[in-house]
């Protein structure tokens, strides 16, 4: 390896620069170095949200991409010394921070700022249609020393006869993300790396490349966007072509097997039938487009078992492929058959006494809710009753028990009345003085956010926002201070949500003389 500095060329000694190889050597193995994708280091990746939802993500992409960012840079240039038979081409040069980190590749002779660290440099270019020449170097970047360098391709990597497609695509055909052998021929028994490109673009990717060793025949996974492309099987570092394999790529042939019809809360199987990728997803969607369930499937389990959502219609299984950009490979349409749904409950019930509640036939997709009704108004109180025998968080009135689903617009699927006699408040003053301390005690426990409030007589919700609030906590009891100017007041236990508007319970009026 050769430094050049200040317009001089000097022979700059590096300890293990090159390993020890005769020009033209026959190679069995080309060192498959570095990531499959390069490591980004020209500037810090901005996650935004997603550094505060995955502190884990953040904290592993600044291990491989901000450590490296942070280190100063000096420009550099890499030129490739060749023997005078060697025919002149296109070369590339992969440059691998400690030997493993792939931070792209270069042009011989183009300067680049690169971190400060310790380098291999691997120098690859194609020599007709079976042979690859190329060498290796190891040099140092840092505040003092060379900045030009140079790597001789003085190895041979003999490719044979490239790529040939397996049975599994006759001519070259394969349905789409189905998945197909490959192999191929030579002395060459290395890794490498294999995608799939649009047909005439060889610098795109239609796949993610994947790292493919010396066991084969290999598989890859075919696009899942049927038109013309090439298997490329390529070089890890630098990304040098070595061969190619037309592909075209048909429809997907695959479908899925469900029963045509399902009573709603009904498990059933699904098979996702044909030539299967390697991974995918069975997706089920409402009749409104809502995704009310999926499952990640793989090319060994390509079944997986759905219950059937509460409300019944018209929904639709998927299967598409997996990754953050899916594609759809198949559909067919599953008819939910309603089924009466029926809620067990007392019709009346006074105020905190335990009550047995239950609902049946809907499956396991459903909720139950506690609404208040009548005056022209309703209000939902909680929608988180459980089965059970408990006492419902209700002062005196009508109330609604509803079953609602818990995905598809959460309808509606059963209703039950129930009246709640009886007051929430056990012990109330009549007429206190002002300022006066009062203990006032309660029928049940409060809920987390319920209060115990003072309102002018007749106040409403809207009079929450300027009356005294006092928190139960999870106590019986509270105590409260009349208000200081005389006058005309209710005692109000109000229900609280964080989600929901305060609904007055109860109410007792007493007077501030």
């Amino acid at each position: 390896m050769r430094g050049h500095r200040s317009g001089v060329s000097s022979v700059v000694a590096v300890a293990a620069a090159l390993l020890a190889a005769p020009a033209a050597a026959q190679e069995a193995d080309y060192p498959c170095a570095g990531d499959l994708d390069p490591v980004r280091y020209d500037k810090k990746p901005d996650f935004g949200v997603v550094s505060l939802l995955l502190p884990p993500l953040l904290f592993l992409e600044q291990m491989s991409r901000d450590e490296v960012s942070e280190r100063p840079r000096r420009e550099v240039s890499v030129r490739v010394a060749a023997p005078k038979d060697l025919p002149p081409g296109p070369t590339r040069i992969a440059v691998l921070l400690e030997g493993k980190r792939h931070l792209g590749d270069l042009e011989p002779g183009v300067a680049k700022k690169l971190p400060e660290g310790r380098y291999v440099l691997l120098a690859a270019r194609r020599i007709g249609d079976a042979t690859v020449a190329w060498g290796r170097g190891e040099v140092t970047i840092g505040a003092k020393g060379p900045t030009r360098f140079e790597v001789p391709l003085d190895r041979r990597l003999v490719l044979g006869q490239g790529l040939r497609i397996g049975q599994s695509a006759p001519d070259g055909r394969a349905p789409a993300a189905s998945v197909i052998t490959f192999d191929w021929d030579g002395a060459w028994q290395s890794e490498a790396r294999v995608s799939f490109a649009p047909k005439g673009e060889p610098g795109a990717y239609a796949t993610a490349p994947v790292r493919v060793g010396a066991d084969r025949p290999s598989q890859i996974e075919v696009p899942a966007r049927p038109g013309a492309y090439d298997l490329r099987l390529e070089l890890c570092a630098p990304r040098l072509t070595l061969a190619t394999a037309p592909v075209t790529v048909s429809a997907a042939d695959v479908r899925i097997d469900a029963p045509a019809r399902v009573e709603a809360g009904e498990s059933f199987q699904v098979h996702s039938m044909g030539r299967n990728g390697l991974d995918f997803t069975l997706a089920l969607i409402a009749p409104d487009g809502e995704e009310v369930e999926a499952r990640e499937l793989d090319l060994e389990h390509p079944s997986a078992e759905f219950v059937a959502p509460p409300v019944p219609g018209r929904y639709t299984l998927v299967r598409r492929t997996s990754g953050d950009t899916p594609i759809e490979l198949a559909r067919t349409s599953i008819t939910v058959e309603a089924v009466a749904i029926e809620i067990r409950g007392p019709d009346r019930v006074r105020t905190a006494a335990p009550v047995a509640l239950d609902w049946t036939g809907a499956g396991g997709a459903t909720r139950l809710e506690l609404w208040r009704v009548g005056a022209g108004a309703e209000h939902r109180l909680r929608d988180d009753l459980e089965r059970g025998e408990k006492a419902l968080p209700a002062g005196p009135g009508t109330y609604e028990l509803r079953v609602v689903a818990k995905t598809g617009g959460h309808a509606v699927l059963a209703r039950r009345s129930i009246v709640v006699e009886g007051s929430v408040f056990t012990q109330a003053p009549e007429r206190l003085a002002p300022g006066e301390h009062w203990a006032v005690g309660l029928a049940q426990t409060p809920g987390f956010f319920d209060e115990v409030a003072i309102v002018p007589r007749g106040g409403g919700v809207e009079a929450l926002k300027i009356a005294n609030s006092f928190d139960p906590g999870s106590s019986r009891a509270v105590e409260i201070v009349a208000p200081s100017k005389p006058g005309a007041y209710d005692l109000v236990m109000v229900a609280k949500s964080p989600a929901e508007e305060p609904v007055i319970l109860d109410r007792r009026p007493f007077e501030v003389k």
